[in-house]
């Protein structure tokens, strides 16, 4: 897998593996590569863990949807995930049936917290 990014050294990376696991490594942790460079170790991965299939630059208030080709869709707050370093395998995020892969990660919308006239609402202010 390939992937380019630019992070900020204050939010993580969120690593998510085709069997369900996954981890959150400090920005501060990948080393600045160049043209031609070799690229950088994200997790360890093994006949456990499966391929990578995700890194995404996340906060620690943001949540993600795990999506399975066997139709599961799970919500994740990422500061439930643990940070660790770079060449760990992570944690399990998701118990999978048997031939059962993640597929695709998908970043949610910030949830509007102070919605004025309630979530029933059409959005008139009613002032006028």
């Amino acid at each position: 897998m390939e992937s380019m990014s630019t992070v900020r050294d204050d939010e993580t990376l969120l690593t998510v593996s085709e069997l369900g696991y996954g981890k959150r490594t400090p920005a501060s942790d990948y080393r600045l590569t160049h043209r031609g460079g070799k690229g950088v170790i994200t997790m360890n991965v093994t006949e456990k863990t499966g391929r990578v299939i995700s890194v995404r630059q996340v906060g620690t208030d943001d949540q993600v949807m795990l999506i399975t080709d066997g139709g599961k869709v799970i919500r994740l707050d990422v500061k439930g995930v643990r940070i660790t370093g770079r060449n760990a395998q992570g944690v399990h995020l998701v118990r999978l049936e048997e031939n059962e892969r993640v597929r695709a990660v998908a970043g949610l919308a910030e949830k509007e917290e102070d919605e004025p006239n309630g979530p029933d609402s059409n959005g008139a202010s009613g002032d006028e």
